[in-house]
């Protein structure tokens, strides 16, 4: 009978993960526990090869293009940055374990450098996993506005301005308030992730990014 273990998605965001047995912090007797170089073991029901994880949906293949080799679910599509089952500092405050692992957030820019590239939306539908309302939707940019997709009926989204003038914003310069900056809370239990950004003066120059992040900016 499958159990809930919840996780998160990070990108340099977290997400959630749903399974059965009790995860564990090693992999399964004779199965390899690390990508090459990586900095990391894969815990099960993740693993690395043939009989090695719980199902399809933990399945985990070396990133060879990437030096070092970081841990790549072909079911996600997205490189795996850390794994923290149910031994997080964070979790023991509040009095109970979590299981989670993190990947690289989508995200949507506009304006930008070409050394920056749009990362495609999350569709995490008919997987065991979830997207933590840990994270905060955040966005980044001068006279910007962005939406989150993949919410329902629900409008999630916030407004980044700029301006000479900081005082209208407390403590602009060390957190996220509107100004340069914005963040908020994501509804719990989404599979889906997208976003677009709109620039609210459209005749100026400037680069604006939305994405998902497990902490405050």
């Amino acid at each position: 009978m499958d159990c809930v273990l919840k996780s998160f998605f990070f990108a340099f965001l977290l997400f959630r993960l749903y399974e059965c047995t009790a995860a564990s912090t090693i992999a399964l007797p004779n199965c390899k526990d690390r990508c090459y170089r990586s900095g990391f073991r894969v815990p099960y029901p993740f693993g690395i090869g043939q009989g090695c994880y719980k199902n399809k949906w933990f399945e985990i293949v070396c990133n060879h293009s990437s030096y070092p080799s970081f841990p790549f679910p072909p079911s996600i599509g997205r490189e795996v940055n850390s794994f923290s089952l149910g031994d997080d500092w964070f979790d023991e405050l509040r009095h109970h374990k979590t299981n989670r692992f993190q990947i690289t957030s989508p995200l949507k820019h506009s304006g930008c450098s070409k050394g920056i590239t749009n990362i495609p939306p999350l569709n995490l539908t008919g997987s065991p996993f979830f997207i933590s309302d840990d994270n905060k939707f955040t966005v980044v940019g001068c006279n910007v506005k962005a939406m989150m997709k993949g919410t329902g009926s629900q409008i999630i989204g916030c407004e980044a301005r700029c301006g000479n003038d900081t005082r209208n914003y407390k403590d602009a310069d060390k957190s996220c308030v509107s100004y340069k900056c914005c963040q908020t809370k994501i509804p719990p239990g989404l599979q889906v992730f997208d976003s677009t950004v709109e620039k609210l003066e459209p005749g100026k120059n400037g680069c604006q990014k939305a994405y998902l992040s497990r902490s405050d900016f």
